[in-house]
Protein backbone atom coordinates (compact mmCIF):
# COMPACT_ATOMS: atom_id res chain seq x y z
CA UNK A 1 0.00 0.00 0.00
CA UNK A 2 1.20 3.20 -0.96
CA UNK A 3 2.27 6.10 1.60
CA UNK A 4 -1.11 8.16 2.35
CA UNK A 5 0.43 11.42 3.62
CA UNK A 6 -3.26 12.93 5.24
CA UNK A 7 -3.20 10.22 7.73
CA UNK A 8 -6.28 8.48 8.96
CA UNK A 9 -9.86 10.09 9.36
CA UNK A 10 -8.76 9.47 13.33
CA UNK A 11 -6.77 12.66 12.94
CA UNK A 12 -9.59 14.78 11.55
CA UNK A 13 -12.42 13.74 13.98
CA UNK A 14 -14.16 16.87 15.79
CA UNK A 15 -12.51 19.73 13.14
CA UNK A 16 -14.84 18.56 10.20
CA UNK A 17 -17.75 20.91 8.64
CA UNK A 18 -20.60 19.74 7.82
CA UNK A 19 -19.56 19.49 4.22
CA UNK A 20 -16.43 17.32 5.01
CA UNK A 21 -18.57 15.18 6.98
CA UNK A 22 -21.02 14.57 4.48
CA UNK A 23 -18.47 13.36 1.70
CA UNK A 24 -16.49 11.52 3.72
CA UNK A 25 -19.41 9.49 4.99
CA UNK A 26 -20.45 9.57 1.20
CA UNK A 27 -17.08 8.20 0.83
CA UNK A 28 -17.29 5.44 2.95
CA UNK A 29 -20.60 4.12 2.06
CA UNK A 30 -19.79 3.94 -1.26
CA UNK A 31 -16.65 1.27 -0.08
CA UNK A 32 -19.06 -0.14 1.66
CA UNK A 33 -21.58 -0.87 -1.05
CA UNK A 34 -18.74 -2.16 -3.18
CA UNK A 35 -17.72 -4.60 -0.35
CA UNK A 36 -21.47 -5.85 0.50
CA UNK A 37 -22.04 -6.65 -3.18
CA UNK A 38 -19.54 -9.16 -2.91
CA UNK A 39 -20.76 -9.94 -0.11
CA UNK A 40 -17.60 -9.27 1.77
CA UNK A 41 -18.16 -7.82 5.31
CA UNK A 42 -15.20 -5.98 6.40
CA UNK A 43 -16.50 -5.90 10.39
CA UNK A 44 -14.22 -2.89 11.75
CA UNK A 45 -15.24 0.28 10.46
CA UNK A 46 -14.15 2.93 12.37
CA UNK A 47 -11.69 5.73 12.45
CA UNK A 48 -8.46 4.46 12.20
CA UNK A 49 -9.43 2.13 9.38
CA UNK A 50 -9.82 5.09 6.84
CA UNK A 51 -7.16 6.68 5.62
CA UNK A 52 -7.33 10.56 4.17
CA UNK A 53 -5.78 11.51 1.04
CA UNK A 54 -5.32 14.69 0.61
CA UNK A 55 -5.54 16.94 -2.23
CA UNK A 56 -1.80 19.27 -3.00
CA UNK A 57 -1.51 22.15 -1.02
CA UNK A 58 -4.20 21.27 1.67
CA UNK A 59 -6.22 23.46 3.94
CA UNK A 60 -8.90 23.55 6.72
CA UNK A 61 -11.75 22.80 3.77
CA UNK A 62 -10.20 20.66 1.89
CA UNK A 63 -11.96 17.57 1.07
CA UNK A 64 -9.88 14.36 0.11
CA UNK A 65 -10.67 10.76 -0.90
CA UNK A 66 -11.12 7.96 1.46
CA UNK A 67 -9.17 4.60 1.47
CA UNK A 68 -10.50 1.82 3.86
CA UNK A 69 -7.66 -0.50 5.47
CA UNK A 70 -7.28 -3.28 7.36
CA UNK A 71 -8.99 -6.57 6.30
CA UNK A 72 -7.73 -8.39 8.68
CA UNK A 73 -11.04 -9.41 10.51
CA UNK A 74 -13.28 -9.42 7.14
CA UNK A 75 -15.42 -12.37 6.23
CA UNK A 76 -16.09 -13.19 2.70
CA UNK A 77 -19.69 -14.76 2.79
CA UNK A 78 -19.09 -17.00 0.19
CA UNK A 79 -16.15 -19.00 1.63
CA UNK A 80 -16.18 -17.87 5.56
CA UNK A 81 -13.45 -19.76 7.65
CA UNK A 82 -14.12 -22.10 9.86
CA UNK A 83 -13.97 -20.11 12.78
CA UNK A 84 -15.57 -16.50 11.52
CA UNK A 85 -18.41 -16.59 13.35
CA UNK A 86 -17.08 -17.28 17.30
CA UNK A 87 -16.50 -15.04 19.46
CA UNK A 88 -16.59 -10.91 19.23
CA UNK A 89 -14.91 -9.54 16.41
CA UNK A 90 -14.84 -5.51 15.82
CA UNK A 91 -13.64 -2.32 18.15
CA UNK A 92 -16.10 -2.23 21.34
CA UNK A 93 -17.51 1.22 20.93
CA UNK A 94 -18.19 0.34 16.98
CA UNK A 95 -20.29 -3.14 17.79
CA UNK A 96 -23.33 -4.06 16.61
CA UNK A 97 -26.18 -5.59 18.30
CA UNK A 98 -25.51 -8.83 15.95
CA UNK A 99 -21.80 -8.62 16.31
CA UNK A 100 -22.31 -10.01 19.90
CA UNK A 101 -24.75 -12.77 19.35
CA UNK A 102 -27.99 -11.73 19.98
CA UNK A 103 -30.21 -11.25 17.35
CA UNK A 104 -34.33 -10.01 17.45
CA UNK A 105 -36.67 -12.79 18.24
CA UNK A 106 -38.25 -14.33 15.18
CA UNK A 107 -40.99 -15.74 18.05
CA UNK A 108 -43.50 -14.12 20.12
CA UNK A 109 -43.20 -17.01 22.29
CA UNK A 110 -39.15 -17.43 23.07
CA UNK A 111 -39.24 -13.47 23.37
CA UNK A 112 -37.03 -12.41 26.18
CA UNK A 113 -37.44 -9.18 28.46
CA UNK A 114 -35.28 -7.33 26.44
CA UNK A 115 -36.72 -8.61 22.98
CA UNK A 116 -33.29 -10.24 22.15
CA UNK A 117 -32.89 -13.95 21.82
CA UNK A 118 -29.00 -14.97 22.31
CA UNK A 119 -27.67 -17.64 19.97
CA UNK A 120 -24.41 -19.48 20.50
CA UNK A 121 -23.39 -18.84 17.26
CA UNK A 122 -23.17 -14.81 15.93
CA UNK A 123 -25.06 -13.86 13.08
CA UNK A 124 -22.55 -11.85 11.16
CA UNK A 125 -23.83 -9.87 8.12
CA UNK A 126 -23.10 -6.87 6.14
CA UNK A 127 -25.47 -5.05 8.26
CA UNK A 128 -23.00 -5.02 11.34
CA UNK A 129 -20.70 -2.37 8.60
CA UNK A 130 -23.98 -0.01 8.66
CA UNK A 131 -24.06 -0.08 12.83
CA UNK A 132 -20.42 0.57 12.71
CA UNK A 133 -20.48 3.62 9.99
CA UNK A 134 -23.33 4.96 12.41
CA UNK A 135 -20.84 5.07 15.06
CA UNK A 136 -18.12 6.52 12.71
CA UNK A 137 -19.95 9.58 12.12
CA UNK A 138 -21.09 10.05 15.79
CA UNK A 139 -16.97 10.29 16.35
CA UNK A 140 -16.12 12.51 13.58
CA UNK A 141 -18.67 14.76 15.00
CA UNK A 142 -18.02 14.94 18.20
CA UNK A 143 -14.75 14.04 18.13
CA UNK A 144 -14.48 10.84 20.96
CA UNK A 145 -15.60 7.86 20.77
CA UNK A 146 -19.53 6.74 21.07
CA UNK A 147 -21.00 7.10 24.63
CA UNK A 148 -23.98 5.65 26.36
CA UNK A 149 -26.04 7.45 28.86
CA UNK A 150 -24.96 6.38 32.68
CA UNK A 151 -22.02 4.74 31.48
CA UNK A 152 -18.86 6.39 32.74
CA UNK A 153 -15.97 4.27 31.08
CA UNK A 154 -17.11 2.21 28.56
CA UNK A 155 -15.65 -0.63 27.82
CA UNK A 156 -16.45 -4.31 26.18
CA UNK A 157 -18.65 -5.73 28.71
CA UNK A 158 -20.52 -2.17 29.68
CA UNK A 159 -21.57 -1.92 25.60
CA UNK A 160 -22.47 -5.61 25.51
CA UNK A 161 -24.65 -4.71 28.34
CA UNK A 162 -26.40 -1.04 26.65
CA UNK A 163 -26.58 -3.23 23.33
CA UNK A 164 -28.54 -6.29 24.74
CA UNK A 165 -30.44 -4.36 27.05
CA UNK A 166 -31.19 -1.96 23.29
CA UNK A 167 -29.81 1.18 24.32
CA UNK A 168 -28.57 3.42 21.73
CA UNK A 169 -25.51 5.46 22.07
CA UNK A 170 -25.55 9.17 22.70
CA UNK A 171 -25.91 11.06 20.20
CA UNK A 172 -24.36 14.47 19.48
CA UNK A 173 -26.20 17.40 20.27
CA UNK A 174 -26.11 18.73 16.61
CA UNK A 175 -27.85 16.23 15.16
CA UNK A 176 -31.01 17.39 17.00
CA UNK A 177 -30.23 21.03 17.21
CA UNK A 178 -28.22 22.35 14.22
CA UNK A 179 -30.85 22.88 11.02
CA UNK A 180 -27.45 22.02 9.02
CA UNK A 181 -26.88 18.54 10.24
CA UNK A 182 -30.44 17.78 9.91
CA UNK A 183 -30.07 15.43 6.61
CA UNK A 184 -27.31 14.07 7.78
CA UNK A 185 -29.67 12.93 11.23
CA UNK A 186 -31.68 10.80 9.11
CA UNK A 187 -28.24 9.13 8.01
CA UNK A 188 -27.32 8.09 11.12
CA UNK A 189 -30.91 7.48 12.29
CA UNK A 190 -30.89 4.87 9.58
CA UNK A 191 -27.80 3.51 10.60
CA UNK A 192 -28.27 2.95 14.59
CA UNK A 193 -31.37 0.50 13.96
CA UNK A 194 -30.82 -1.90 17.06
CA UNK A 195 -32.77 -4.64 14.79
CA UNK A 196 -30.50 -5.05 11.10
CA UNK A 197 -33.10 -6.22 9.31
CA UNK A 198 -34.61 -2.67 9.75
CA UNK A 199 -31.29 -0.79 9.14
CA UNK A 200 -31.02 0.57 5.74
CA UNK A 201 -28.21 -0.94 3.15
CA UNK A 202 -25.31 0.99 1.87
CA UNK A 203 -27.49 1.15 -1.55
CA UNK A 204 -30.33 2.91 0.61
CA UNK A 205 -27.94 5.45 2.39
CA UNK A 206 -27.48 6.50 -0.65
CA UNK A 207 -30.18 7.85 -1.74
CA UNK A 208 -30.84 10.06 1.51
CA UNK A 209 -30.44 13.74 0.72
CA UNK A 210 -26.81 14.42 2.84
CA UNK A 211 -24.81 11.57 0.83
CA UNK A 212 -26.70 12.28 -2.52
CA UNK A 213 -25.96 15.80 -2.93
CA UNK A 214 -22.23 15.20 -1.04
CA UNK A 215 -19.43 16.05 -2.77
CA UNK A 216 -16.64 13.95 -3.94
CA UNK A 217 -13.43 14.65 -5.08
CA UNK A 218 -12.46 13.92 -8.66
CA UNK A 219 -12.19 9.71 -9.06
CA UNK A 220 -8.79 8.41 -8.89
CA UNK A 221 -7.87 4.88 -9.93
CA UNK A 222 -11.11 2.60 -9.52
CA UNK A 223 -9.91 1.22 -6.30
CA UNK A 224 -9.35 4.44 -4.38
CA UNK A 225 -11.92 3.32 -1.39
CA UNK A 226 -10.11 0.34 -0.67
CA UNK A 227 -6.62 -0.72 0.09
CA UNK A 228 -4.95 -1.50 -3.27
CA UNK A 229 -3.75 -5.08 -2.53
CA UNK A 230 -7.24 -6.02 -0.90
CA UNK A 231 -9.02 -5.14 -3.72
CA UNK A 232 -6.87 -6.85 -5.96
CA UNK A 233 -7.72 -10.12 -4.42
CA UNK A 234 -11.47 -9.55 -4.84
Amino acid sequence: MEYVAGGSLQDFIGKLDIKQLESYTRQITLALQYLHERNICHRDIKSDNILVVLPKNPNSKSIGYIKVIDFGVSVTFDHPPANAFIGITGTAPFLAPESIGVRMSSSSSSDTDSGFQCESSNSYRTAMDIWSLGCTIIQMISGKVPEWAGVMSPNTMTIVYQLTNKHLPILPAALSTDPCFSDLAQVVNACLQIDPILRASADRLLTFRALRCAFVPVCPPRNFYLEPELDSSF
